[in-house]
């Protein structure tokens, strides 16, 4: 071997000094689904502050695998409930997220589409173990919440992701509302949810006045 070939070798040997073989990384629909995964409460904030309750929020993993075509791919989708910590068995909310990663110009954005089941009562406490009633529909039983979707972007000093629905794309009209909007915060082992109702005259009339839900990972490592 020529001194130069040597010298050569040992220069790329000092150059991959600590390098680290890595494999391939998950999809951001993967990360983003992984955050927002498990069991959440917002018991802390809700024994500090009286003007917020003490809810729970489980969201879980649904139509993974080869028996459903439809839930692989690029797209995650989760089944998520929300109810008082009094009265899981009567949860207020029940939805299914479709959460998938954004191309070309959106690329590094996740959006997360919202849709409601038909027959919701059907569907409670579905984020125990694995629910068959779940299981055995499809995307084509949901009904789409139409510009209600939020779309996440990362937070790189955080570790987490950041998003909103956008303006008053987001039509309701529980009590009196027009038109709804959410915002998120998700952090490792935090969701922070804010969702509110305001009517045709911009006031609101539903939801959270003094800011976000803060809901904390209830099997999080101290």
């Amino acid at each position: 071997m020529s001194t130069i070939h040597a010298a050569f070798l040992a220069l790329i040997a000092l150059a991959c000094t600590g390098c680290v073989a890595t494999g391939p990384q998950p999809s951001k629909a993967i990360v983003v689904a992984d955050l927002l995964s498990g069991d959440f409460s917002s018991a802390e904030q809700a024994t500090l502050d009286p003007e917020f309750r003490n809810v729970v929020l489980h969201a879980r993993r649904i139509w993974a695998g080869p028996s459903h075509p439809s839930g692989t791919g690029d797209a995650v989708w989760l089944y998520v409930e929300q109810a008082m910590a009094e009265a899981q068995d009567k949860p207020y909310r029940q939805r299914v997220y479709r959460i998938v990663e954004l191309g070309g110009v959106r690329a590094g954005t996740v959006r997360s589409e919202v849709f409601e089941l038909r027959s919701p009562e059907r569907f409670v406490n579905c984020w125990k173990d694995a629910c068959a009633a779940i299981e055995a529909i499809g995307p084509d039983e949901l009904i789409a919440r139409e510009g209600c979707a939020i779309e996440l972007t990362s937070d790189g000093a955080t570790g987490g992701w950041t998003g909103s629905t956008n303006a008053q794309d987001c039509v309701s009209t529980l009590r009196g509302a027009s038109w709804a909007s959410s915002e998120v915060v998700l952090l490792p082992g935090v969701l922070e949810t804010w969702d509110r109702g305001f009517d045709a005259a911009g006031q609101q009339v539903w939801g959270a006045v003094k800011g976000p839900y803060r809901f904390v990972r209830l099997d999080r490592v101290p």
